[in-house]
């Protein structure tokens, strides 16, 4: 569905590890002059952004399932850092909001969303790393994975641990650069320091000390919504402490977009396999002894937005102060003292 050139391929792999250019051109032997038209290349065709250990930083996951309301869909609400639109059916939508915020904030989250607490679970997210991905190859210039590596990891590989190295509280300034990184993982350290009207010294050590060591990897997606073709949010129940590992099986295969391991013990991808595989990746589940039940929630015809970390002022005394959420939220004229981003 994505062409690439074997050029293009290599590259591509070689982007989850790199911080610069210099990194892209020592994995991938390519001359820099290449690499740059390269990167260009494959960003016309994949979303590149800097993928970072919220855990590790305090931060908790929370997947909201909500009623779709139009008005939040365009709205810059902090601590969203993703909005997944999902028809139904032909009358009724749902919007599922990826929630970074503090561990114990499941009600303060379900208030000021307005849903029901039970409608809010705490996840991890798994994406697909092409540097790591079991059976990836180019077929006929496209990605390819077999379902049966997808069984195989699940069944067979031990899933890598996902532990925070350390925990640290971050401060406004750390914040700020985790938002540039994960808009764009290779802006330069003196770009962000003069974004943000300090010395280079100083953005430097927040970068060493505070933000590189939860700099897990580059996210790299395919824009699926370029493509023109349908996804499906599927809801898997599995065996007790199984949702880890089948998640990020799942996430091997490039077109399946991202997937979440809830605490209920339920996975939740997106996926945007077509024709065999997507039939194969259906007996794959429908056959495992570990697969307790399957749901297909709706379609996924809508572009999902993404969002990065908030940043500003508002998070100077305290990073996990949901005020400027129900601000943006409940008296938008009021909310003030934060930026983010929209990832494109």
């Amino acid at each position: 569905m994505i062409k690439l050139k074997r050029i293009d391929f290599d590259v591509l792999k070689s982007l989850p590890t790199s911080r610069d250019f210099t990194d892209i051109v020592r994995s991938s032997g390519i001359s820099p002059s290449s690499v740059r038209d390269i990167l260009e290349r494959i960003r016309r065709s994949f979303l590149i952004r800097g993928f970072f250990h919220l855990s590790g930083l305090g931060y908790q996951l929370y997947l909201v399932r909500k009623e779709f309301d139009p008005i939040l869909h365009i709205r810059l609400v902090p601590f969203i850092i993703e909005k997944i639109p999902v028809l139904v059916s032909k009358s009724r939508s749902l919007t599922f909001y990826l929630v970074m915020g503090p561990p114990e904030g499941r009600d303060e989250v379900a208030d000021i969303l307005k849903v029901d607490p039970d409608t809010v679970t705490p996840v991890r997210r798994f994406v697909w790393r092409p540097d790591v991905a079991r059976g990836l190859t180019l077929k006929d210039a496209d990605l390819n994975l077999e379902i049966d590596y997808i069984r195989e990891n699940f069944e067979k590989v031990v899933v890598p641990s996902f532990e925070p190295p350390i925990r640290q509280r971050p401060d406004h300034i750390d914040l700020w650069i985790i938002a540039e990184l994960a808009r764009n993982p290779f802006v330069k350290l003196s770009s962000i320091a003069r974004s943000m009207g300090i010395k280079q010294q100083v953005a430097s050590y927040h970068y060493l000390q505070h933000v590189r060591p939860f700099h897990i990897f580059n996210a790299v997606t395919p824009r699926f919504s370029s493509l023109n073709i349908p996804g499906v949010f599927l809801e898997i129940s599995v065996k007790n402490g199984m949702a880890d590992q089948l998640a990020w099986a799942l996430t091997n295969h490039p077109y399946i977009r991202e997937a979440f391991s809830a605490s209920d013990g339920n996975v939740y991808a997106l996926t945007y396999l077509q024709g065999r595989e997507l039939w194969d990746l259906y007996k794959f589940l429908k056959e495992s002894d570990s697969i307790e039940d399957l749901r297909l929630y709706g379609v996924l015809i809508d572009e999902i937005k993404e969002y990065t970390p908030p940043f500003g002022e508002a998070f100077r005394e305290d990073p996990y102060n949901l005020r400027p959420m129900y601000e943006a939220v409940q008296v938008p004229s009021k909310a003030s003292g934060w930026m983010l981003y929209e990832i494109t």
